[in-house]
């Protein structure tokens, strides 16, 4: 039940039901590490913390140290971070992510040698597109020699671009959608080193692209950084909303837009437009009602229905065509539709085809939220 009601974010009901396993069986296996988890997406992190501990008490090799050591992270507590990471990389010595991370927080602590290792080791490790993104971000994250965290981004981000899918019908496999979410990672990885490297002209197009292929916590944060350095307060002030009702921990500690937001805009401002703001992102939109499937089945969260959005040269959606759904999605995505645009996409010596791939998922509200959009 936990597991479900985690899925369904519904963070408090699988707190209290995990919180139910444990008073029966208080050593029952991961029972700890999740209940760690519904808390640590509450952003309680302390009591995460505990939790994480516990089941190490129980478990010292349990794959928990990473998580534990990433709940150090928006608290900055670097020390205790480095440590945890240090643990997680020895249970799995082939972890590059464990290296990246470890690397990170030695950065952070000013152990620059022992850094340039750990980011070394993570590259020997995983020599992927996916991984030296990883790699550069987490340097940028901490500051650590960023022309060669920018030279790491620069050959993902080409690897990248040649590696989407191609032909004139946008493939909506969960393949050519995972490429060109890797693409909207590579973006904004590159667009935030320019940004942290005082390049703002050079930033702007990449982040934008990014923010437009998906627009989740990082993007939002990143561009909206750059929008408060170009002085457009009003703008920074809604990208921040947008990326705190993500409501995923965010990897910025302790938020450093907002830290930056505080120095022009009152807490207060900042928390009233958080609570005001519709439980969904800003280029989002809302199909009223709950559906089943074709075989009578509830939606679940995190259910993917795609459609290919064909959108002419200004943006504005010239036509849908599922690649699968219920019936009840279609009349209603179609009305809705018409007021729903979606902008060209492009960075510096390329763009997308004008075609967007939407997906849908079940909100726990009873409505279907369209939460990530992807283009080719």
């Amino acid at each position: 039940l936990g597991a479900v009601q985690f899925e369904l974010a519904d963070y408090q009901g699988s707190e209290k039901s995990y919180r139910r396993e444990l008073e029966i069986n208080p050593n029952a296996a991961d029972a700890h590490s999740s209940l760690a988890q519904a808390l640590r997406r509450q952003r309680r992190y302390e009591e995460a913390i505990a939790e994480f501990q516990k089941q190490l008490e129980i478990n010292p090799l349990d794959p928990c140290n990473s998580y534990l050591a990433w709940t150090y992270i928006p608290l900055e507590r670097w020390n205790e971070a480095a440590a945890a990471f240090a643990r997680a990389a020895r249970v799995d010595p082939k972890s590059a992510w464990a290296q990246a991370q470890w690397g990170r927080a030695l950065a952070m602590l000013g152990n620059l040698d022992e850094a340039k290792a750990r980011f070394a080791r993570a590259l020997e490790l995983n020599s992927t597109a996916q991984n030296r993104i990883d790699v550069a971000y987490y340097m940028a994250l901490s500051g650590f020699d960023l022309p060669k965290a920018r030279s790491i981004a620069e050959s993902a981000l080409a690897d990248r671009t040649k590696d989407l899918c191609k032909g004139q019908v946008v493939n909506g496999t969960p393949d050519c959608v995972k490429r060109l979410d890797l693409l909207r990672l590579s973006l904004d990885t590159l667009g935030f080193i320019l940004l942290q490297q005082g390049q703002l002209a050079k930033a702007e197009p990449y982040l934008v692209a990014a923010h437009q292929l998906k627009s989740t916590s990082a993007p939002a944060q990143h561009l909206g950084l750059l929008r408060l350095k170009q002085n457009k307060v009003e703008e920074a002030v809604r990208l921040y909303v947008e990326a705190e009702r993500a409501r995923l921990p965010l990897d910025l500690p302790p938020n450093a837009l907002r830290r930056e937001l505080e120095k022009v805009v009152s807490a207060d401002e900042l928390n009233r437009q958080v609570k005001e703001m519709p439980a969904v992102g800003l280029r989002s939109f809302l199909i009223p009602g709950k559906f089943t499937s074709p075989k009578g089945e509830t939606l679940s969260a995190y259910t993917k229905v795609s459609f290919r959005a064909m959108v002419d040269e200004s943006g504005a959606i010239d036509g849908l065509t599922f690649v699968s759904a219920p019936g009840p999605f279609t009349s209603a995505a179609m009305a809705d539709s018409k007021d729903f645009q979606l902008e060209p996409i492009s960075w510096p010596g390329q763009a997308l085809k004008t075609a967007r791939i939407i997906e849908f998922g079940y909100a726990p509200n009873g409505n279907i939220k369209a939460w990530w959009t992807v283009a080719k």
